[in-house]
């Protein structure tokens, strides 16, 4: 009889220890703070585009540092969330979101013709943004030109543009809360 209490006591301290076992990286702040200031900054130059009567405002060259910037910014989050471990769900989101900038990137310098090939779309996912002033081929551009510097952003594509990045930015926040939540923390 004390070989089955034994055992069974055991059962009851190892099931609720193995509920401890996070399958999921733990809440990260910086990522957190990261990703919300980079929504914010595509939503400013998203407004700016929508909302500039110039033409010369919306030119790629003119905004070509925006670019670089959040090229860069990207790649930063993408290292950081690439180093935590368990955390394959936020990587995946960051990498929808570095897709979706590419593609800004290449459809405001008129780079990209519909339909898209699916070597264009790996392209894109592989080499992510192009703030080149260019249309490369190897970057998922449906042709190669040298200089597509005057190429405007057409304003009537920001609310699209602004949905897909709202939609992936608000799935990566939202698993960052989460996170958040369960290590006790408030949302």
């Amino acid at each position: 009889m004390s070989v089955l209490v034994r055992n069974l006591s055991a059962i009851f301290v190892v099931i609720p220890l193995a509920s401890c076992i996070s399958t999921i990286s733990s809440y990260d702040e910086t990522t957190d703070a990261s990703a919300t200031q980079l929504q914010k900054d595509i939503d400013t130059f998203l407004v700016k585009m929508s909302s500039s009567p110039s033409l010369r405002d919306r030119y790629f060259s003119t905004n070509q540092s925006f670019y670089e910037k959040a090229a860069v910014d990207l790649d930063s989050l993408a290292i950081r969330t690439q180093s935590i471990p368990r955390n394959d769900l936020t990587v995946e989101q960051v990498g929808i979101i570095k897709q979706h900038l590419a593609e800004m990137a290449l459809g405001h310098k008129g780079c990209l013709k519909a339909p898209w090939k699916e070597e264009q779309r790996e392209a894109i996912r592989t080499k992510g943004v192009d703030a080149s002033l260019g249309c490369r081929i190897e970057y998922g551009a449906s042709l190669e030109v040298a200089d597509r510097g005057q190429s405007a952003f057409n304003p009537v594509l920001a609310p699209e543009i602004k949905r897909q990045f709202d939609q992936a930015f608000g799935a990566l926040l939202k698993l960052e809360l989460e996170k958040k939540k369960l290590a006790g923390g408030e949302s």
